[in-house]
């Protein structure tokens, strides 16, 4: 079991040789987000042949079916039993969810 962290915000700009800074990480969610981003844009991409366009789209449909289904019930399960750890990005499930739930920029 890993030791308890509290959410500290780190003050100041962010050190890329300072590898221990969690502001330079994705956790795995906001990972996994950041793929389906980039498969829809393959997916409406006009150079791409259509059939292609439509792969993509059922890639997308089917990996953003599973994150809902299998990611996004595991950090409601774990706000519901108060888990506070915190990820290797230094975010709690709470703030996970919180940047799920947030529009998408474009």
């Amino acid at each position: 079991m890993r030791a308890k962290k509290t959410a500290v915000p780190i003050p100041g700009p962010i050190d890329p040789k300072n590898l221990d800074d969690p502001r330079l990480y994705l956790g795995r969610e906001m990972s996994m987000l950041e793929f389906q981003r980039r498969v829809l844009e393959e997916a409406q991409d006009a150079a791409n042949p259509l059939l292609e366009r439509v792969k993509f789209l059922g890639i997308f449909s089917s990996n953003l079916s599973e994150f809902f289904m299998v990611r996004v019930a595991g950090l409601k399960q774990q706000i519901e039993a108060g888990v506070a750890e915190l990820s290797l990005d230094g975010r709690t499930p709470a703030e996970q969810m919180a940047l799920i739930r947030r529009p998408p920029c474009n």
